[in-house]
């Protein structure tokens, strides 16, 4: 745990003085437990290894520091570096492959967190 920074309290008032941009809106405990709860448990881990089950299943413990993450993530503007990470594995068009370049497609397994971060950011400014 030594090599991670401690998460400072978000203070929206402080914050919006120093940008130029409004503030983004803060996510409530109750609203990443509802993402957590409803998650899809055959889904694949990113790299980070954390499995959707344990996150389903421990939605409530895990609702509050989530929900510090994200806020301090998007008040600061900027993820976690882990969560940036993804494994990416290529997956064949057609059958036999000949030209790499061609007849592959990347698919792209990010951390299951950075997903539900990034539903927030949707809900909030594409929807």
């Amino acid at each position: 745990m030594t090599v991670f920074t401690p998460l400072v309290t978000p203070d929206v008032h402080a914050h919006a003085n120093s940008c130029q941009q409004d503030p983004p809106c803060l996510i409530s405990e109750f609203s990443v437990f509802e993402k957590l709860s409803v998650l899809n448990i055959n889904k694949a881990s990113g790299p980070d290894g954390i499995p959707s089950w344990v996150l389903k299943e421990n939605a409530d413990l895990l609702a509050a520091p989530v929900a510090d993450i994200l806020n301090s993530s998007f008040l600061d503007r900027c993820l976690p570096t882990s969560w940036k990470k993804a494994d990416i594995t290529p997956l064949p068009k057609t059958s036999p492959v000949s030209d790499v370049n061609k007849h592959l497609r990347p698919i792209s397994l990010t951390p299951i967190l950075s997903k539900v971060g990034e539903e927030f950011v949707v809900d909030s400014y594409a929807k």
